[in-house]
């Protein structure tokens, strides 16, 4: 796409200057011209090759525009997909397997940091304003925001570790009150209607 646009543009210079060349003759002539007549001959046909350049410029122009359009289209298309696949894999790095969960996760990320990514100097790894990958993002995102934390499975506190007998609940329904809190009110609901425990 690329390459037609170049090739467009560079066939619409190198006919600007060889018309420009013919322009300036025909007008040497109308000058020279040593009749009215002839003169006026000279002007029309002056006025006729501009017109048929102007034509063959706006068409050029026009198709120009036409592939620049589809070209934007596709850059852009191939940035989401981009940024679409290293997120996915943050989202996968960071533990979340639920398709519910990487599902919000994926719009709440999108929605704050989706436009901000472009594609860096190989053309592969999309980075922000402060060069900083998807991956990244996501990381600090999962660590610090307590709107992505919730996205994160809850660890299990209990388990083959040494020690307690202090019958702490374990498995898979206990979450600390952190992450707890974290939650949405309805989330905090179906957590506590499954028999969710805090621990």
């Amino acid at each position: 796409m690329q390459e037609k646009l170049d090739k467009i543009s560079s066939e619409v210079e190198a006919e600007r200057e060889a018309n420009g060349a013919r322009f300036k003759e025909l007008e040497d002539q109308v000058g020279k011209a040593g009749t009215e007549e002839a003169q006026k001959a000279f002007e029309a046909q002056l006025a006729r090759e501009r017109a048929t350049f102007e034509a063959k410029e706006k068409k050029a122009a026009d198709a120009y525009a036409e592939l620049e359009k589809k070209n934007s289209t596709i850059l852009e298309r191939r940035r989401k997909d981009l940024v679409g696949l290293a997120l996915e894999n943050a989202m996968t790095k960071a533990g979340i397997t639920d398709p519910n969960s990487r599902e919000n996760a994926r719009k709440a990320f999108l929605f704050d940091h989706g436009a901000s990514f472009a594609p860096g100097k190989d053309d592969e790894t999309t980075i922000d304003g402060d060069h900083h990958t998807v991956s990244e993002v996501f990381e600090n995102l999962v660590n610090t925001a307590s709107a992505y934390q919730q996205f994160i499975p809850a660890k299990n506190s209990g388990g083959g570790a040494s020690g307690s007998s202090s019958g702490s609940p374990a498995g898979k329904n206990v979450v600390s009150r952190e992450r707890f809190d974290a939650m949405s009110p309805r989330e905090k609901a179906d957590f506590s209607a499954k028999g969710g425990k805090i621990g």
